[in-house]
């Protein structure tokens, strides 16, 4: 401490500067008149000036004012009763110039020990002011980080649910184009078995003794035309049905991807209901229990989260909750039944 203080008045003293006016004998002005601060001892000594004052009272008031703040800019404080640096007058010197303007000097004594730990104690708090600002600056990375983790699986499911109903388009397209294809051949069939009919009545022979062999005949002829045509007609009736089946798996996926976003979106409805003014960012994520993305307005130095859903129509929403320049709630919109600003 002691050497601290040497080294401080050493500083002190090339600091000094005289302030003579031209009508004064420097001869008759204390030595202390003649310098801004110097150290004597243990304690630091600052001297304030009010040169052309009209009254002594004027000039003795503002002269007390500058030395307190010579005394303010040396310790670096913007209030020195504030951080409990007592200062005591030590000593004032007045002389009045030829036109009776007067020049006051006044002369403050501070003790050098409570300075140094004043100045110390400022430098804690920038430390610990620092360290405040640095573990803010992390804690609004992992916020980043988890909105841009939640805005990348929200981008996820929808291109899920793109390809989904994609498939889901192209499906019920074929179905269409093979259903057409499908009764395009069941009308070649009827054509096809009509023609057959025609064909045997037309070769039906009159004699009774040749008749059932020639029923015979068409008969087996016919038969065998068919039986390509029929399992045509349940190869592409297994086919249709298979397709059928894999639409309305994907129909049911979903609807029930649509029925998890819409259960999020009404407990996210009944949570904002119970955001009041006042709370802060941890009791809001509390309530709330979703990631949310973050917005910070840097010239108004507030924020916001906003918390998006779907509901099982599709509809998407957006519960925005708006913070003070102090981290807690000041505004809220989106929420059903409920908002405040």
């Amino acid at each position: 401490m002691k050497i601290f203080i040497f080294f401080l008045g050493m500083i002190l003293t090339f600091q000094s500067f005289s302030i003579v006016p031209c009508w004064a004998e420097t001869n008759e002005r204390p030595f202390w008149t003649k310098q801004s601060s110097f150290m004597e001892g243990e304690d630091l000594f600052v001297v304030g000036i009010a040169l052309h004052a009209e009254t002594v009272e004027e000039g003795r008031k503002r002269a007390f004012e500058n030395a307190k703040v010579g005394l303010m800019n040396f310790a670096q404080v913007t209030d020195v009763e504030a951080k409990g640096l007592v200062s005591e007058t030590k000593a004032t010197f007045e002389e009045t110039n030829p036109i009776g303007m007067v020049t006051v000097y006044h002369l403050l004594r501070v003790p050098a020990k409570k300075l140094v730990e004043i100045q110390g104690h400022l430098q804690e708090q920038t430390r610990l002011q620092g360290q405040a600002f640095e573990k803010s600056q992390r804690d609004l990375q992992l916020v980043q980080q988890a909105v841009v983790s939640r805005y990348q699986r929200l981008e996820e499911q929808n291109r899920q649910i793109q390809e989904t109903l994609d498939s889901m388009s192209r499906l019920q397209e074929s179905l269409r184009e093979k259903a057409l294809r499908f009764e395009h051949a069941h009308t070649e069939v009827e054509q096809l078995l009509q023609q057959l009919s025609a064909k045997v009545k037309d070769t039906q022979p009159t004699s009774t003794s040749f008749a059932s062999p020639a029923m015979n005949y068409n008969s087996t002829k016919k038969k065998s035309m068919a039986e390509p045509l029929l399992r045509r007609f349940k190869d592409t009736e297994n086919k249709l049905d298979a397709q059928a089946a894999q639409l309305k798996d994907l129909s049911k996926r979903a609807k029930v991807r649509l029925t998890e976003e819409d259960e999020r979106a009404r407990a996210l409805e009944k949570r904002c209901k119970y955001l009041v003014r006042g709370m802060t960012r941890e009791e809001v994520g509390q309530i709330m229990s979703e990631p949310a993305e973050q917005y910070l307005n840097i010239p108004s130095k507030t924020s916001s989260s906003k918390y998006r859903y779907m509901n099982k129509r599709g509809a998407t929403g957006i519960i925005s909750v708006g913070f003070a320049y102090n981290e807690l709630v000041d505004s809220l919109d989106g929420c059903p039944g409920k908002s405040f600003h």
